[in-house]
């Protein structure tokens, strides 16, 4: 459902922090599930066309349900939500999966969440945000404690691939435009009309990489497609659904460094699900990341 052009959020709710967190958890907890179906030989594009064109029937079914009008834009909409889903977020999907592949886990996750830095600063040069140190030195904190979470200290060096690190940063780079993009098409839709045609643009676009869903044919088992729509609905849909939210209520650079606690939320559950140990750098990056968020919601109200 179309609606007027509105002003910004002023970002001081703390609403749009719960969301966020809400979907970093999320994200958290399906990210093992993701690993388990790439380790299994469900390809990178197979994940994605999965992911987008479920999410994007997930959403229509809900939209038909609560509010049949939020199906409808206008002309000037369609590209801006093309370039959204077919470019921004099935890259982002594609290239975060790409690097898994190539990397450790851990580095997989640092170098996609180089993202806030990127919105920042393209916020700041592009769109006239105002760089506050509350802003800056929440990014870097948020970076930094991403960095103490995932064992960055001892990861060693990743040089030796330097095409999964390509695909790492491409990740964070479409992440980065992913989130921006949203930011400005909320202003005038809702976030689940948003995410409806992202995800359908992003699906088919998948689908034109794999026409053939060779990137499927390991799923064949029961337990893999109950994986596939796990991840869909509630490592995806729901999440993504969200984060859009967050977005609306705080902008894009307040939710992008909130996101960051997901690295934190999946050490959390590690630790608690998984028997895996928690070092002191572990603990002192999640705090530093906590920290980060707190002084943004504290101390940035522009």
């Amino acid at each position: 459902m179309e609606r007027p052009d509105k002003p910004r959020e002023t970002g001081t709710g703390a609403a749009g922090y719960l969301l966020v967190l809400g979907a970093a958890l999320l994200w958290a907890a399906s990210a093992a599930v993701g690993k388990d179906l790439l380790a299994a030989g469900v390809s990178a594009v197979g994940l994605a066309q999965v992911r987008s064109v479920v999410a994007a029937a997930v959403m229509a079914g809900w939209l038909a349900i609560s509010d049949r009008r939020r199906f409808a834009i206008r002309r000037r909409d369609i590209m801006p939500l093309f370039a959204l889903g077919a470019l921004a977020l099935a890259g982002t999907e594609i290239s975060y999966f790409l690097a898994i592949e190539r990397l450790p886990v851990a580095v997989a996750i640092l170098l996609q969440y180089l993202s806030p830095v990127l919105v920042l600063a393209f916020s700041v040069a592009l769109l006239g945000e105002r760089p506050t140190w509350a802003k800056i030195l929440a990014a870097v904190a948020a970076v930094g404690g991403c960095f103490l979470v995932v064992g960055g200290a001892s990861l060693g060096p990743v040089a030796a691939d330097p095409v999964g690190v390509a695909w790492g940063l491409a990740g964070a780079a479409c992440f980065a435009s992913y989130t921006l993009g949203s930011e400005r098409l909320v202003r005038r839709l809702s976030p689940w009309t948003v995410l409806l045609y992202a995800f359908a643009f992003a699906g088919a676009a998948c689908l034109a990489a794999d026409p053939a869903l060779s990137g499927l044919a390991p799923a064949r088992d029961p337990l893999r497609w109950g994986q596939l729509l796990y991840v869909s609905i509630l490592g995806t849909a729901l999440p993504f659904g969200l984060f859009l939210m967050g977005i609306e209520r705080i902008r894009a650079t307040r939710a992008s460094i909130t996101a960051v606690s997901e690295p934190v939320f999946a050490a959390v559950i590690a630790y608690a699900f998984l028997g895996e140990a928690l070092g002191g750098a572990q603990i002192a990056g999640g705090l530093l990341v906590i920290a980060a968020i707190v002084a943004l919601r504290a101390f940035s109200s522009d």
